[in-house]
C-alpha cells in the first residue's frame, strides 16, 4: 500500500505530511525514505511541543501544513489524528 501511494506522490508530484510526530509516524517516515528519496515528507502534529526540526525532519502546526501542502497526501497515524483531522 506504501508504494502504491508513493508511486502516485511521484507521479503528481505531491508532497506527503504525516499527521502524528510520534514512534508509529517516524517508523513511516523511515519506510517512504528507504523507499524514495524523490519525496518531500514532513510531520504535524497538535503538541505545539514537538514542533520544529528534529535532524531531518520537520514538524509543523497543521495549520502550517495546511497552508504549506494544500494537496499533498496526508497520512494519519491513528484513529486520534484522524478524528483531530477531520476537525480541523
Amino acid at each position: 500500500m506504501l508504494k502504491y501511494i508513493l508511486d502516485i506522490c511521484s507521479n503528481m508530484e505531491k508532497n506527503i505530511v504525516i499527521f502524528g510526530y510520534t514512534d508509529l509516524g517516524i517508523s513511516i517516515y523511515q519506510e517512504i525514505k528507504l523507499l524514495t528519496e524523490n519525496i518531500e515528507c514532513c510531520f504535524c502534529d497538535n503538541q505545539k511541543s514537538k514542533h520544529g526540526e528534529y535532524e531531518a525532519l520537520k514538524v509543523y502546526s497543521v495549520e502550517t501544513c495546511v497552508k504549506k501542502y494544500p494537496l499533498g497526501i496526508y497520512i494519519l497515524t491513528g484513529i486520534n489524528s484522524s478524528n483531530q483531522m477531520k476537525q480541523q
